[in-house]
């Protein structure tokens, strides 16, 4: 497994956000790249690297943005 607190502090150095929001941001980023992941395993998506590239950087735009309305 990973050790989140870690990975809090990393996201937060390279970003700028506190812990709490960096926290937020990793879980979501993992748990979309997961469930691409996930899919590509077992042949149920037909994505390419160009498009699970733009999806990726979609949500940590919008996981973002959200973070910083929230403030």
């Amino acid at each position: 497994m990973f050790d989140k607190a870690y990975i809090s502090i990393i996201i937060s150095k390279l970003t700028g956000l506190t812990q709490t929001p960096a926290r937020s941001l990793f879980i979501d980023i993992w748990l979309t790249t997961h469930g691409i992941a996930t899919m590509c395993a077992t042949n149920t998506c037909d994505l390419d690297s160009l498009e699970i590239d733009s999806i990726l950087k979609d949500v940590f735009e919008g996981v973002t943005k959200i973070i910083e309305w929230r403030k």
